[in-house]
């Protein structure tokens, strides 16, 4: 290879079940799983790595389209997967040209600890940014992958569950009320945890103040999850049992129902 060649590294990847999530849940739910994807990939990037320019992909939509708002970030994130996808392979290709990550304890050890560190605190950011906006994020799955289904889900999933316009209404005020509770206890819990990690901050922990920063940190974080899972509560007193099961085959593919 001469001095003005190198060689370049393409990939095509597919999300495997991408379309059925996308027509099962529509096309929000299915750009946030790009969004975490991209999170993900960029924060596997090896040192040097860097992704390609991102540039327009076909996407699938589901057949109802979403709010105005959200069809710009469905837009802005499906632009970014593509880059996202060859990023972490090139991550992968700089890992084995240069010898680290060859084997688990060996030289590249190190930079294998710093890489997972990298995907946690990315995930981290992303949980507190989506539980910030009002959502979730798993913390009601003990609910919802077990027969009691949450009001975001069954609204999005309204024309195959039949709603009346009754259980509609009602599903969109129950949505609307966990929302602003949601948001007012996580902005509760990001406090709680800014002051645990100023405890740390400061240079001056001791146990005391340790245990009484995480028991605050850790009883907002209950807060938080029990507006989700009471609202998914009162979400099934509002469905009959046919759509109940319904749901659960849509979301969970089958299986457990009640």
């Amino acid at each position: 290879m001469t001095a003005t060649e190198r060689t370049v590294a393409f990939v095509l990847a597919d999300l495997a079940g991408y379309v059925a999530l996308t027509e099962a849940h529509g096309n929000v739910e299915a750009a946030e799983v790009i969004e975490r994807f991209v999170a993900v990939a960029r924060a596997a990037l090896a040192p040097g790595a860097r992704p390609p320019p991102s540039g327009g992909i076909p996407r699938r939509t589901s057949d109802v389209d979403p709010a105005p708002e959200d069809s710009m970030r469905v837009a802005r994130i499906t632009l970014t997967l593509a880059a996202a996808v060859l990023g972490t392979t090139l991550a992968g290709l700089a890992l084995a040209q240069s010898g680290h990550g060859e084997r688990p304890g060996g030289h590249g050890h190190g930079r294998d600890d710093a890489q997972a560190h990298h995907r946690v605190e990315a995930y981290l950011r992303e949980f507190d940014e989506v539980v910030a906006g009002g959502r979730g994020f798993g913390l009601a799955f003990a609910a919802d992958q077990n027969g009691y289904p949450g009001p975001l889900h069954v609204l999005e999933l309204k024309d195959q569950l039949q709603l009346t316009p009754e259980q509609q209404a009602r599903m969109q005020a129950l949505f609307d009320a966990m929302l602003a509770e949601a948001r007012a206890r996580a902005a509760r819990l990001a406090a709680a945890e800014a002051r645990l990690r100023g405890v740390f901050a400061g240079g001056a922990a001791d146990a005391a103040a340790v245990r009484a920063a995480v028991a605050e940190a850790e009883r907002a974080r209950t807060e938080v999850r029990l507006v989700h899972l009471l609202t998914h509560l009162e979400t099934r007193d509002l469905l009959s049992e046919a759509q109940r099961r319904t749901y659960h085959r849509l979301r969970w593919g089958g299986g457990k129902h009640h």
